[in-house]
């Protein structure tokens, strides 16, 4: 994870369960030596366990899966990672 840092790149990485996912967000909130924040846990039970419908599970799985990706591609961006001028 701390390597693929250096390359436009963001992993996301989806629970399946009940866990245990401790050491999954402390990677998600703690991984030193990263280019910049390229990874994003998500606990899939957790977020859709209390939905109240098929479609308000989905649209929050969804949401916590992809919030990091706009800071992301800005980061890729900004560090120049990418062949294209932003």
């Amino acid at each position: 994870i701390c390597e693929a840092s250096q390359f436009p790149l963001s992993i996301i990485v989806v629970g399946v369960g009940d866990g245990p996912w401790d050491q999954m967000v402390k990677m998600d909130d703690e991984l030193p030596l990263r280019v910049f924040d390229n990874f994003q846990f998500v606990a899939h039970h957790a977020l859709t366990a209390n939905a109240g419908s098929v479609e308000q599970a989905d649209a929050a799985f969804a949401l916590a899966a992809l919030m990091e990706i706009p800071d992301q591609f800005r980061a890729i961006t900004e560090l120049g990672l990418l062949d294209f001028p932003p």
